[in-house]
């Protein structure tokens, strides 16, 4: 069918017509047709000077497109994160969340404008410049026109099938091979249009062709193969920039691609990365001034830096993993949820975190899910038994349901943690033994794993008691949720089964309404309060520190730090010291 008989036998009137910037995924009703339009990144206003105290401030003078025009964004890549093989289908998962998205660009995209983007979480268009949801299972993208590949190449939607249609082809890592397990079938409408379809109804199914993690979503030629392209070594992509060299461990040079199809962008002449550091070396570069970006787990590491350089900006925010113990429950005591709620309200929350994070962290509950409405409010958590403070009332009710049970007096327990998940769980462990031990009278032992697998084969097997986890926020909420599940591997190894859980969750996937789908979640979380299967403790924090000439940086809120938007971040050239006029 072609563009003009698809798009205009819907006979879509304005008020249907939504733009995508702003928007989450729309539910059916009202012609969910999404995306209209520019899609461009919008970079956002800046802000007005502050002015003297108690003077009303006066507004900064706006900055040109020119004055943002120039300069290279230098980073350093954290060791783990490169590799000889940059193709985003068959190369290692964790390469382009880092890099890919200066070369690779996806049909959607999370909208990165707001600071505080997770909260926010909307998709926006990106090389589709509208979508519609047919129904539950059928999603068709309207390709945006003119689109140039870094071979000279024109996108139409040959390359988006060619693309990912490599989700199944031989030697495909893990995640991309995952994108293709709910899909049924895809195909080419026409040269502008692209079609997908669902195997089952599921509203996570649209993050398949966003780019949160960019990959196995990036769109490539397929015209580049017949050429002999080898996409284990290049990069051809439509995005802001087109790769120059790369090499695993060495240096990166990515340059300004000039038929980019966002008028005016990038902004920067280019992107320099140094492939494979450890993280002293990147703390004293970025106070040497040779990196412009880097985040820090905590104060003791991010302290320095700062003092270092005491001009640069630095945002804070909650990680994105919440440290706790999950109780095995198919193994006594935390058989009763007696004990199991007992260990959940005794836990002194704001000590633990003090001792792991400085007092820095975020108490957190048992759900790490970052977008509003899906989760209880912060006033709400803190009024929570297990949460509210002081403990005296709290205590008290631990050891009366541990009377009732049957262990006035405490227990033995085993704390089953991995010393090389990250350096502070090992505290986390720590704390929460000498916590335990104050409170309920549980002598408890720490077990530590000798290595990651060792510790796998531990906990799938179901062979612990207790178990340090540090369960993590993903683009995709039903992805927190579905080991919760009374058939998931991680549920039948724990002990956990619970019908009304088991319908919670199943009915989340299925509503596509996000203002409904928000409070099924606040219900998961309080089944998770009650049940007492994982006691989330907090969510460490995230120090990330800017250097005083980088403006509109959208990281990706996580420990690696990733250029989320490399097409409108820009440097204030007036500041930047002369290494960045080059890209040497």
């Amino acid at each position: 069918m072609s563009e003009a008989n698809y798009w205009t036998s819907k006979r879509v009137g304005r008020r249907a017509l939504l733009r995508g910037a702003g928007l989450g995924v729309a539910g059916l009703a009202g012609a969910a047709l999404i995306g209209c339009g520019g899609g461009d990144d919008e970079a956002p206003a800046a802000p007005a000077a502050k002015g003297a105290a108690g003077a009303s401030p006066t507004a900064a003078a706006p900055v040109t497109e020119a004055q943002k025009r120039g300069g290279y964004f230098k980073s350093i890549v954290f060791n783990g994160y490169s590799s000889t093989n940059i193709d985003p289908y068959t190369g290692a998962g964790n390469l382009y969340p880092v890099q890919g998205k200066l070369w690779y660009e996806t049909l959607i995209d999370p909208d990165f404008s707001g600071v505080e983007w997770i909260r926010k979480y909307k998709l926006r268009p990106n090389l589709a410049e509208k979508w519609e949801q047919v129904d539950k299972l059928t999603y068709v993208f309207a390709l945006r026109q003119g689109v140039k590949f870094h071979n000279g190449s024109t996108m139409a939607a040959e390359d988006v099938v060619y693309s990912y249609g490599r989700w199944n082809e031989p030697g495909a890592n893990a995640s991309a091979t995952a994108l293709s397990r709910d899909l049924q079938s895809f195909e080419a409408i026409d040269a502008k249009t692209f079609r997908a379809v669902a195997k089952k109804p599921d509203v996570d199914f649209i993050e398949n062709f966003s780019g949160y993690y960019a990959v196995g979503t990036g769109i490539m030629p397929k015209n580049a193969v017949a050429a002999g392209t080898d996409f284990k070594k290049t990069a051809v992509g439509t995005g802001p920039f087109k790769l120059q060299r790369y090499q695993a461990d060495g240096t990166t040079l990515a340059l300004r691609f000039d038929q980019y199809w966002q008028p005016g962008r990038p902004y920067l002449d280019g992107v320099h990365l140094v492939m494979g550091a450890d993280d002293s070396t990147i703390s004293a570069a970025f106070i040497a001034g040779d990196t412009d970006v880097v985040t820090r787990p905590d104060r003791l590491q991010a302290d320095p830096i700062i003092k270092g350089v005491p001009a640069a900006e630095v945002v804070v925010w909650p990680g994105d993993f919440i440290y706790g113990p999950s109780l095995n429950a198919g193994r006594k005591p935390y058989d009763d949820v007696r004990v199991r709620r007992a260990l959940q309200i005794a836990l002194d929350r704001s000590t633990i975190e003090k001792l792991a994070s400085f007092g820095d962290g975020l108490i957190s509950g048992p759900l790490i899910i970052e977008r509003e409405g899906y989760t209880m409010s912060r006033a709400q958590l803190l009024a929570e038994p297990g949460y509210r403070t002081p403990k005296d009332a709290d205590i008290a009710d631990a050891v009366k349901l541990l009377e009732a049970a049957g262990y006035k007096g405490g227990f033995k327990a085993g704390i089953v943690f991995s010393p090389g998940t990250a350096a502070v769980t090992t505290t986390f462990a720590e704390a929460i033994q000498a916590n335990l031990k104050k409170s309920l009278a549980i002598d408890s032992t720490l077990v530590p794993s000798p290595s990651a697998a060792a510790h796998t084969a531990k906990t799938s097997a179901g062979d612990f008691d207790m178990v340090i986890e540090l369960p993590s926020g993903v683009a995709r909420p039903g992805i927190r949720v579905q080991n919760l599940t009374s058939t998931h591997p991680t549920a039948k190894a724990y002990g956990w089964k619970d019908a009304e859980m088991d319908t919670l969750v199943e009915a989340q996937k299925v509503e596509f309404d996000e203002k409904a789908r928000g409070p099924i979640f606040q219900k998961i979380e309080r089944k998770l309060l009650d049940l007492s299967w994982f006691l989330g403790i907090s969510a460490g924090p995230y120090f990330g520190l800017r250097q005083p000439w980088v403006r509109d940086y959208r990281d990706n809120r996580a420990r690696i730090t990733s250029l989320t938007n490399p097409s409108w971040v820009w440097l204030d050239m007036a500041k930047a010291p002369a290494s960045r006029k080059s890209a040497s």
